[in-house]
């Protein structure tokens, strides 16, 4: 039985079956060969994993049947979204890869003061649907078993707050580092918002300290804002 873990929207499982969506299906069948009676690994991106037995294999239609629940693990403790700034090119890619793979359990794109990125209203649906995809992979590569939500773009006047316990940013004249904070970090949901290449603007410092936010300076080296985010 393979170590690679497939993934299986919640709602394509239906009882014992599953049905794989159209990409697992292509991997599943044109890339790794499977086929009838093969067992494989599923997830559903909602912290189980189970063994599955392959019942229909075919270019256009990949059914399973679970055989069992394997494992089941709890959401990461504590739960952070990661609020990272709009920034150019495909760093914002490299940015969801690497904090799935660290366990962030959600992304939001963040429209900043200084963001030279500018999402269209258009395009949002697919740029979102596209790092979702992006998650799904590097889900799968680290075998975790929590998807992230990948949010829609928000301005930081439009976050709702008072769903986090501490709220988090980076910024050069901050406390040296989280271990210096002690016990100001609390239990329940992190907000960590890093900005884009020019960093916040002063109006966006202002909202943040109206939340109660924490500066965190996170170093002497000057960073990427890709490198800054993880």
């Amino acid at each position: 039985m393979s170590e690679f873990h497939f993934y299986i929207p919640p709602d394509n499982i239906s009882g014992k079956r599953v049905i794989f969506p159209e990409d697992e299906r292509d991997h599943l069948v044109n890339v790794l060969r499977y086929g009838e009676k093969d067992e494989v690994l599923v997830t559903d991106g909602e912290g189980r994993l189970f063994r599955v037995v392959l019942e229909k294999v075919s270019s256009y239609r990949a059914v399973g049947i679970i055989k069992e629940l394997v494992a089941r693990r709890e959401p990461p403790i504590p739960f952070i979204t990661l609020a990272c700034g709009l920034i150019k090119g495909r760093r914002l890619e490299m940015v969801v890869d690497s904090a799935t793979q660290l366990g962030v359990g959600a992304i939001l794109p963040l429209i900043c003061d200084y963001s030279v990125v500018r999402w269209k209203s258009d395009a949002s649906p697919h740029e979102i649907e596209r790092l979702g995809r992006i998650a799904i992979s590097s889900m799968k590569q680290s075998l975790r078993l929590h998807l992230p939500r990948i949010l829609q773009p928000s301005k930081l006047e439009d976050v709702n707050f008072s769903r986090y316990s501490t709220i988090l940013y980076g910024d050069y004249k901050g406390v040296p580092s989280l271990v210096s904070l002690g016990e100001e970090i609390k239990a329940g949901e992190i907000f960590l918002a890093v900005g884009p290449e020019g960093g916040f603007s002063h109006r966006e410092k202002e909202i943040l300290a109206s939340r109660y936010a924490i500066p965190i300076h996170l170093g002497y080296n000057r960073l990427r804002s890709e490198t800054a985010a993880i």
